[in-house]
């Protein structure tokens, strides 16, 4: 089970960073199983343009619900602060 969830962690990841084209950085991603069947993940997504938010949003649900990821909770910031934030 801890394969499979490094597969779908490292998959997330991937997917997440293209998806809508305007994500910069994806970091504290998590992957986990809730019961039997369900997976859920939570993350910080990271993007430049702040009017693209909903559409980053919709297409990181769709993709990672084809993996089977369906609880979803994911955290958008904005570039700039996560640049002020890394220095203090």
């Amino acid at each position: 089970m801890r394969a499979l969830r490094l597969v779908l962690l490292i998959t997330a990841l991937f997917m997440l960073a293209e998806v809508a084209g305007g994500v910069s950085n994806v970091h504290d991603l998590h992957v986990w199983t809730v019961t039997s069947g369900v997976v859920a993940m939570s993350g910080h997504v990271v993007v430049g343009d702040p009017a693209i938010n909903q559409r980053v949003l919709e297409a990181a649900r769709r993709r990672l619900e084809a993996l089977g990821i369906g609880h979803i909770t994911m955290q958008i910031e904005q570039e700039r602060i996560c640049n002020e934030m890394a220095h203090v």
